[in-house]
């Protein structure tokens, strides 16, 4: 994967910016004494790429979903068997 690749998916590029950004506020917190005012907003922007989870998790849903069914006709079969 060159750069190219990789600058041309948006989620990378974010992921990028954020981590960059990320570190200069680590660096600004522990060089400076004052309290700088954008940095809480760079630890909610570190959250938000949680999202880009939201699209694989189709496969995860199809599977709960599978699960839930299997328990509950494993529960039916076994009152069945025991009654």
């Amino acid at each position: 994967m060159g750069f190219g690749t990789f600058w041309g998916n948006s989620w990378n590029r974010f992921d990028a910016i954020i981590t960059i950004l990320s570190i200069v506020s680590v660096l600004i917190t522990n060089l400076s004494n004052s309290n700088v005012a954008f940095l809480p907003v760079l630890r909610i922007l570190r959250v938000v790429r949680i999202f880009r989870l939201i699209p694989r998790a189709r496969g995860l849903r199809k599977l709960l979903h599978t699960l839930y069914w299997w328990v509950a006709l494993a529960a039916q079969m076994c009152s069945l068997f025991t009654f």
